[in-house]
């Protein structure tokens, strides 16, 4: 079938209608998706073709009165934003994210709280119609989401460290995605441990109770973490580097420094190597997260990869099968992560 515009103007859906021998009704529900229209494949094909061939954009305001939907889906993100844009998180879920959903012909907008109260922004884009789905990250709980009204029927999933009970949710163990890396350490023989996290305690409830279980993980080995090598960075290279060169002014070296993220790992060799420290035959370096950076130095780092892109997938997948089929149960879904030992550990 090979068809042609009859004017010079936008292509309207009566053209694509004419072209595919159909009515505009059965255009504007081929095109929109419309479930229940009961159209037949030939037809469909049909249409779609016609579409194509005549290159025709679909007017997106038209399309969201007869739909409903606007094809937007939000991703919340509820950290300060200097950390949120960082952080190599954020640009790994949306890779993802972005891939799956443009697929489906959604899009994203990004969104970032700071204060808890601003939750309810949140469940007024879902209950407005703003946007046909919320994706939220970075909640510590879903009592925020239940006070403000919103419920597990609601187009709503939560990206969290650990399970959730009543909404859909994707988990990720950080803890026990940490505890791989740091008994890869302990099984190397090390018991006198360094530690660079990644911004103030204060700052990141999840990283603090990460070092928690850091600390009683090394006091169950017989191991420790020695006076004065803790020492924080701020998500750059090069406050892991300067947080490196103060722990290595501490009374006791340690044998090995553990990055809470391989940013900060990053810069733990850097400060080493310009001191003239050799990594790993003087002190070993691990990190957390996996970035794929650290493969392709030298030494290469020992880490515990963190699939954050594949989380941003799967949320997509998850919450586009939620808009299709709003009375589809809750999803749960368990994010693993893979121990990738390299020459920054002996």
């Amino acid at each position: 079938m090979r068809v042609k515009s009859s004017g010079t103007g936008k292509v309207t859906s009566s053209e694509v209608a004419r072209a595919a021998g159909v009515s505009r009704t059965t255009v504007s529900f081929v095109l929109n998706d419309k479930p229940g229209s009961n159209i037949s494949a030939e037809t469909r094909a049909r249409v779609l073709e016609a579409a194509r061939q005549l290159d025709y954009v679909p007017d997106a305001n038209a399309r969201n009165l007869a739909t409903g939907k606007t094809r937007t889906i939000a991703l919340a993100v509820h950290k300060p934003s200097p950390h949120a844009f960082a952080d190599t998180y954020l640009s790994s879920v949306l890779s993802g994210l972005v891939r799956k959903a443009k697929e489906a012909g959604f899009r994203i907008v990004l969104e970032l709280t700071e204060e808890d109260s601003e939750v309810s922004t949140l469940a007024a884009l879902v209950r407005s119609g703003a946007v046909d789905g919320l994706i939220a990250t970075g909640w510590q709980g879903e009592e925020p989401f239940e006070e403000v009204g919103l419920s597990a029927n609601d187009p709503v999933l939560l990206l969290s460290e650990w399970p959730f009970e009543r909404f859909s949710n994707i988990s990720v163990d950080l803890v026990g995605a940490q505890r791989k890396i740091v008994n890869a350490a302990l099984a190397a023989g090390h018991r006198q441990f360094g530690c660079i996290p990644y911004v103030p305690f204060k700052e990141s409830v999840s990283e603090k109770r990460r070092f928690e279980d850091f600390k009683n993980q090394l006091a169950s080995a017989g191991a420790e973490l020695l006076p004065g090598c803790v020492e924080a960075g701020d998500l750059t290279v090069e406050s892991g580097r300067l947080a490196m060169r103060r722990i290595l002014e501490a009374p006791v070296r340690p044998s090995v420094v553990f990055g809470m993220n391989d940013t900060m790992a990053i810069g733990a060799i850097k400060a080493a190597q310009g001191a003239g420290i050799s990594v790993p035959e003087d002190i070993s370096v691990i990190g957390f997260e996996g970035q794929a950076i650290t493969e392709y130095l030298d030494p290469p780092i020992s880490t515990v990869k963190i699939p954050w892109i594949d989380l941003g997938e799967k949320a997509a997948e998850i919450m586009l099968h939620k808009l299709r089929n709003p009375e589809a149960e809750q999803s749960r879904l368990s994010i693993g992560s893979e121990l990738q030992l390299r020459r920054s550990l002996i």
